[in-house]
């Protein structure tokens, strides 16, 4: 663009002509050769050359070739992927993820691959001095039925304005899905804190790395799905209820009272150890104090209009009854010492527990179960008054502490933080 120009005479690249098209006095289009090229245009009008300028233009960089194609295949297919661009490198997902360089779920294509159950290809190329290509994909179904379908996350992976509700879902009927929100791929059968069960939709309230994984008894399990969530508003989150009192053992009947520290927020919660669900039956919603005469699991959450739901808390109570109790319970044949009062501390401890009973038991056995009911130690002592035993190469958890006599059982239970 310039001035004259609707009197230009000639356009020239690296000194040959270009053919041109005057579209006012001030602008006009010129085609030059392309393809990563660079060179010297030169504008003459009738007055001489009246501008020249250096340039390179960078082409695009060819886009890649998924072999094989969308379509349905009988059995795993052995994928391979080829760009046309010398010196290309290759980036594929196998999530159905758009390719991002540098992403966790983005793979540097070094080689053909299996493709073991149905999912989404997709491959972009990238190199030197091009643009890069677009993206190619390929959608490839199998048929065999020996695979769990990858689950479908949903919203995917983008950029997002505020929370968002994230549900999952997978093809094979009767499958189980497990999911996290820190980028770790999730971990079936295996005790630990980040690996979830899918009961429901679930809110992500800030920039998350969702994985999910499915699982079917009989079934190969399938691959892990992945899904990149930037939330760009994230909203407040309601503070975490209280539970008083707090995970201990307790005598007689307990009274439990929930709070929580944001204004008009609502308490849900359970008494039967599920994480509380929002209309389903073993979830309530907290409208005062209430009693429990057993050892129960309390879990509760709030929420809160324009905030995101708080964090689910607990409160692990192991109640035995009073002195009054025994009677009752000598009819069943828990008899010698059950008036006995059994704490440990600390309770939660990283370490060791010190367990401690009103009165000596001869001849007891100290047994600790997870709360699955598997036995993960199991110890005698000839006289129990006092006894202290580590639990630090256990899993953190809440685990069940047995003692058995004659005549005489008794349980607490402890944190393993």
């Amino acid at each position: 663009s310039g001035s004259n120009l609707d009197n230009v005479s000639s356009v020239k690249f690296n000194g040959v002509s270009a053919s041109f098209v005057p579209s006012s006095a001030t602008q006009l289009y010129a085609t030059v050769p392309v393809g990563g090229a660079s060179g010297l245009v030169e504008v003459t009008n009738n007055l001489g050359c009246i501008g020249s300028f250096s340039f390179q233009v960078n082409s695009v960089c060819a886009t890649p070739v998924i072999t094989p194609v969308t379509g349905t295949y009988p059995n795993s297919v052995t994928v391979t992927i080829s760009c046309a661009t010398a010196g290309a490198a290759i980036y594929y997902t196998t999530s159905g993820n758009t390719p991002v360089v540098g992403t966790s779920y983005t793979k540097l294509y070094a080689g053909s691959f299996q493709q073991i159950q149905s999912g989404t290809i997709r491959a972009i190329g990238v190199a030197a001095g091009f643009f890069n290509s677009p993206t190619a994909v390929s959608y490839i179904t199998i048929t065999n039925a020996g695979i769990v379908a990858i689950p479908v996350i949903s919203p995917g992976t983008g950029t997002y304005s505020g929370p968002q509700n994230v549900t999952l879902s997978t093809t094979t009927a009767g499958a189980t899905i497990y999911y996290t929100t820190n980028g770790n791929t999730p971990v079936v059968n295996v005790a630990n804190s980040y690996t979830k069960l899918y009961s429901g939709a679930f809110q992500v309230a800030s920039t998350t790395n969702v994985k999910a994984m499915a699982v079917k008894v009989g079934l190969t399990n399938s691959l892990v799905a992945s899904a990149y969530l930037s939330i760009s508003n994230p909203s407040p989150t309601v503070s975490t209820p209280v539970i008083s009192p707090a995970t201990g053992s307790y005598v007689g009947v307990q009274t439990v009272s929930i709070s929580c520290a944001t204004p008009s927020s609502t308490i849900y919660y359970t008494t039967s150890g599920n994480t509380p669900v929002i209309g389903t039956s073993y979830t309530k919603v907290y409208t005062g104090s209430f009693l429990v005469t057993s050892s129960v699991t309390i879990r509760a959450l709030a929420t809160a209009t324009g905030f995101v739901n708080s964090a689910v808390a607990v409160s692990y109570l192991t109640i035995s009854l009073s002195r009054e109790g025994s009677a009752n319970i000598a009819q069943t044949g828990v008899k010698a010492g059950f008036h006995q009062n059994l704490s440990a501390w600390p309770n939660p401890t990283t370490d060791y527990v010190n367990l401690m009973i009103s009165e000596p038991i001869e001849n007891a056995q100290i047994e600790v179960f997870s709360l699955m009911g598997k036995s993960v130690i199991k110890f005698d002592v000839s006289s129990l008054t006092n006894e202290r035993f580590s639990i630090k190469d256990l899993p953190t958890g809440i685990y069940s502490v047995r003692i058995t006599a004659k005549d005489f059982t008794k349980e607490i239970r402890v944190q393993r933080q």
